[in-house]
């Protein structure tokens, strides 16, 4: 019998950089679910504890930002694999507080090969402790 499928929540309120993310995942054998914001993130992650292995945030969206929808996901889930993602460069990072965030970061728009690359890498790499800024 083969492992179960790693599963992924792709949380963008751009539809389609969301079916962009979806399908490359999911010709890669995850299994994915998807979240138009925060608000339906965290309803997702409460449906679903402890069987989202990695959850794709992107940072900069409306209602419910990445950084607090991510500070959210680790008081509630301190062990979640968090992945952050913007088309903004490093500034976004300074104003949002996203350099304190222990999760990695992958620049918007990406290639087939740098999504599962990243998420390849945030995946295997242990978890870090909150004080702990990651790459």
């Amino acid at each position: 019998m083969s492992p179960a499928p790693q599963t992924v929540l792709v949380v963008d309120d751009e539809p389609i950089v969301r079916r962009l993310a979806y399908r490359i995942l999911n010709s890669a054998g995850f299994r994915v679910f998807e979240a138009s914001d925060g608000a339906e993130a965290l309803e997702v992650l409460r449906h679903a504890p402890g069987r989202i292995d990695l959850v794709i945030v992107d940072a900069i969206m409306p209602n419910l930002d990445g950084a607090t929808l991510t500070a959210r996901i680790f008081e509630n889930w301190p062990a979640q694999r968090v992945l952050l993602m913007s088309a903004h460069g490093a500034d976004v990072f300074g104003r949002l507080g996203l350099e304190r965030m222990r999760a990695p970061f992958l620049p918007k728009p990406f290639t087939e090969e740098e999504l599962l690359s990243k998420v390849d890498r945030a995946l295997s790499e242990p978890l870090l402790s909150s004080a702990q800024p990651a790459s």
